[in-house]
């Protein structure tokens, strides 16, 4: 960045600093030994950053995946069928089990999802405690004392849900 300066400003600038030379070597004339001026503070060194020496890093790389190893080994040998994650390919999901998912979809669904469907629903706006029983209403279990605190916290910045006063808030459309 070039800075591009008018003669007249080159004229000022310099004036400015003969008048500020003056009054430094007036106000050293008055305080006289007194008038110590601060030593300019020296940048502050970047940190080194210290690498590991290949050796090291391999070591550590090959320890790791020895524990991951171990961890798979042991998660095999827990499931049935040998397999990490889940069911066997082949098998199908019975009937029962698809209706169970059915009804697990409303207790997965996000917080501020269930807060919005609760407002929207209300059609007016509600206070946390009454966000909270029509959550609970619908399945949604809250535990521990701070649940309140923890649901507040959220709802002053979750989308869909606008603030109309202290704990008070509504549905955003």
């Amino acid at each position: 960045m070039e800075l591009q300066l008018s003669s007249a400003q080159l004229r000022r600038a310099a004036d400015l600093k003969d008048r500020i030379e003056a009054l430094q070597k007036q106000f050293d004339g008055m305080f006289g030994a007194l008038a110590v001026s601060a030593p300019a503070a020296a940048p502050a060194a970047a940190p080194v950053r210290r690498r590991r020496r290949r050796a090291a890093r391999r070591l550590t790389a090959k320890v790791l995946k020895a524990k991951v190893a171990k961890l798979v080994k042991a998660a095999k040998a827990a499931k049935p069928g040998g397999r990490v994650g889940g069911t066997k390919p082949t098998q199908s999901a019975s009937p029962g089990r698809k209706a169970k998912k059915a009804t697990r979809r409303l207790s997965t669904q996000s917080t501020a999802g269930a807060v919005r469907e609760v407002l929207k629903s209300a059609g007016k706006p509600l206070e946390i405690g009454a966000i909270i029983q029509g959550l609970e209403a619908r399945g949604r279990k809250f535990a521990g004392k701070t649940a309140r605190t923890n649901l507040g916290i959220q709802l002053y910045r979750m989308a869909g849900v606008e603030k109309v006063g202290r704990g008070v808030f509504k549905f955003k459309a």
